[in-house]
C-alpha cells in the first residue's frame, strides 16, 4: 500500500505494484495488541473512517481511535494479518476483489471479503 497523492493528512490510501516504491510503513504499539501504522519518519497515520468506510491519512495522535487497529485474523509478529479498526470490530481493510493498481482502500466485512478473496490479508515484508 502506498499514500496516494503524498503521505499528507486527508489523503487516501491505495494499492499499487509492489515494484512501484510502496510507502514505508512502521507499527506504533499500544498493548493489547492495538497498533497505528505510520507512514515512516512522518507523523501521519491510517485512519479507518468508521461512518463512510474509507482509509485516509491524519496526523498521528495516540487519543485517536480510528488510527488503532487489531489483527483480527494473523498476527501483526507474523507475516500474514488483517488490519481491523477497533472503531468497527468485523471489518477490515481492503480493495476486496483483485488488487487494482492505485485503487483507494476502504472498509469491508471481513467475513465477506474472505468469501472472495483473501484481499483482506496483508503481509510484513
Amino acid at each position: 500500500m502506498r499514500c496516494r497523492n503524498g503521505c499528507n493528512a486527508g489523503n487516501a490510501v491505495a494499492i499499487f505494484h509492489c515494484d512501484d516504491k510502496p510507502t514505508q510503513w512502521t507499527f506504533i504499539e499500544y498493548g493489547a495488541g492495538q497498533i497505528a501504522v505510520k507512514v515512516a519518519n512522518k507523523n501521519i497515520c491510517i485512519e479507518g473512517e468508521p461512518e463512510f468506510n474509507i482509509v485516509t491519512l491524519g496526523s498521528c495522535s495516540a487519543s485517536n481511535k480510528n488510527q488503532r487497529f487489531i489483527a483480527e485474523e494473523g498476527d501483526f509478529n507474523g507475516r500474514r494479518f488483517e488490519l481491523t479498526p477497533i472503531t468497527k470490530r468485523g471489518w477490515c481493510v481492503t480493495q476486496r476483489h483483485h488488487p487494482k493498481n492505485n485503487e483507494a482502500l476502504k472498509l469491508e466485512r471481513c467475513a465477506s471479503v474472505r468469501r472472495y478473496s483473501d484481499t483482506s490479508f496483508w503481509n510484513k515484508v
